[in-house]
């Protein structure tokens, strides 16, 4: 499902309209059912429930009066609509929605200004239990100002009361997760087509509530062709993890070798390793150091463990020698938990990019090797998997952190395309960007996961599922979701605040469970 801004889903308007001739009347038509629809699955009892219903001049009030016809249709009496505007500022389909439920529903209350608002109000009773925003859609650019402001903002005061918004919450634009002032804050979003930017990303969504999509007649492949952020539903990631065969083997699923760990950064290796097992890695060795190799052997079990040329514990350039034979059998290298970044790791990090040729996953300290020789980036294996944190990030590109994170899509998005690489940006809504443009925005996980070891669970994730796929994109989006889901599951049985890193090992089996796969 792609994620779009006020501009892509107005085009996708267009070319559904104009080159597929949908009547626009049916979209808003369509768009106003599918809110009530949503109102009928989300707010108990709600044929006896009071309704206001606060229509803006363009299509979003259009919708809205479309809405407010279908809860008169389906038996709800008390429906009140107000119009934050003149009816004679009303155009095209809303113009037409709106003498239609004049004609046959009921009146359509003017109130373009506080004044008119608080004699109306004198003269009406109040006491509503849902109140609709429709007042404006995807075109808004700026902030709300004058009575709109006033409005939104005393709506926001009232208490017992539930707040729906159609297609997104007046105040937010679109196109940008930044909230522009004034905000209607809203419990329940019903979007149309689409979800929009300000829904998915903070502080902007958390003004949304929780949001759902109305279909509204717009053909699938026009709204895939608007753009290229991504929202990936269970539905479309299971296709690529297939149920194994009968016959498997072990050596169909992935060698895995993750190279890492250095004085007092053991565990991270220990916890990618086994990660890769737990997510259905055929074959898993760790390599380490050698003086550190004893107290990792007393860890594993199912997993094999290779101690290599080390100086008093951390890496050496003659470690690659060590390594080279696994090299010459392995399907994937995860490289960088726990590796440090001492002489001997880079030298190791340039002997492995000379030697290695397939794609691999680089994370913690070898994302900051990486940033100590960033010509090194060039070098990387076409559609390795990155998966730098905003500050590591920061190292790799030279940009802030708060460039980072204000310009996340778009940073990402070139990352991925210059260096023909899939980037796996971490954090709320983890981005992944893959060098055909595409990003893909991870709906899972919560901030019980801000705790230490979550990144090398998710590298060994992504190593174990490239093992099976020898798909990188897939590997990346599939590891991330996962990941997420398991913390999820995780959280949910024991909360957030007591979340480790490994206690997603317990629960990756149900979140792969629920996509239909490995049962």
């Amino acid at each position: 499902m792609r994620i779009l801004t006020g501009a892509q889903m107005r085009e996708a308007d267009r070319v559904a309209i104009e080159e597929l001739g949908v009547p626009s009347l049916l979209l808003m038509e369509n768009a106003g059912r599918g809110v009530v629809e949503g109102i009928q699955r989300v707010v108990p009892d709600w044929r006896r429930r009071r309704y206001l219903i606060a229509c803006g001049r363009g299509n979003n009030g259009g919708d809205g009066l479309v809405a407010a016809r279908h809860l008169r249709l389906a038996g709800v009496s008390a429906v009140d609509v107000v119009l934050l505007g003149t009816k004679d500022q009303v155009r095209g389909d809303a113009r037409w929605n709106l003498e239609h439920y004049e004609s046959h529903y009921g009146p359509v209350h003017e109130v373009p200004d506080e004044d008119a608002w608080l004699r109306w109000k004198r003269d009406h009773p109040t006491g509503w239990d849902v109140v609709v925003d429709a007042l404006f859609g995807t075109g808004l650019q700026k902030p709300l100002t004058g009575f709109p402001a006033a409005w939104v903002e005393e709506v926001n005061q009232w208490r017992h009361v539930l707040r729906v918004a159609v297609d997104v919450p007046s105040g937010l634009s679109a196109d940008t997760w930044e909230v522009l002032g004034p905000t209607f804050r809203a419990d329940y979003t019903f979007t149309m087509g689409a979800p929009k930017v300000c829904l998915v990303f903070p502080p902007a969504c958390e003004w949304a509530g929780q949001w759902f999509v109305v279909p509204i007649g717009i053909p699938p492949s026009v709204l895939e062709a608007a753009g290229d952020l991504i929202w990936p539903e269970p539905s479309e990631l299971a296709v690529w993890l297939p149920p194994r065969p009968q016959d498997a083997h072990k050596g169909q699923f992935g060698r895995i070798v993750v190279v890492g760990g250095s004085p007092g950064k053991l565990g991270a290796p220990y916890m990618a390793g086994k990660s890769a097992l737990r997510i259905g890695a055929g074959l898993v060795t760790v390599a380490v150091p050698g003086t550190l190799w004893p107290s990792l052997m007393s860890s594993l079990d199912e997993t094999m463990t290779l101690g290599v040329t080390d100086d008093e514990g951390h890496w050496s350039a003659r470690a690659l020698a060590d390594l080279q034979p696994l090299l010459e059998t392995a399907d994937v290298l995860i490289v960088g938990p726990g590796l440090g970044t001492s002489p001997g790791a880079q030298a190791l990090m340039d002997g492995l990019l000379e030697v290695w040729r397939k794609p691999m996953v680089v994370d913690a300290d070898g994302l900051n090797v990486l940033a100590l020789h960033r010509d090194w980036l060039e070098r990387l294996p076409p559609m390795s998997v990155l998966t730098p944190h905003w500050g590591e990030m920061a190292r790799l590109t030279g940009e802030s952190v708060e460039t980072v994170g204000r310009t996340r899509i778009r940073l990402s998005r070139e990352f991925a395309q210059r260096y023909g690489v899939i980037l796996v940006l971490k954090g709320y809504r983890t981005l992944t960007a893959v060098p055909d443009g595409r990003v893909f925005v991870n709906p899972t996980g919560n901030p019980g996961m801000a705790t230490a070891g979550m990144g090398d669970v998710l590298s060994g994730f992504i190593g174990g599922l490239l093992g099976q796929t020898r798909d990188p994109v897939a590997a990346a989006v599939l590891g991330v979701y996962l990941h997420g889901r398991a913390g999820d599951l995780a959280a949910q049985r024991k909360g957030t605040l007591p979340l480790t890193a490994t206690d997603l090992w317990e629960t990756i089996g149900e979140a792969i469970r629920e996509l239909g796969v490995g049962c």
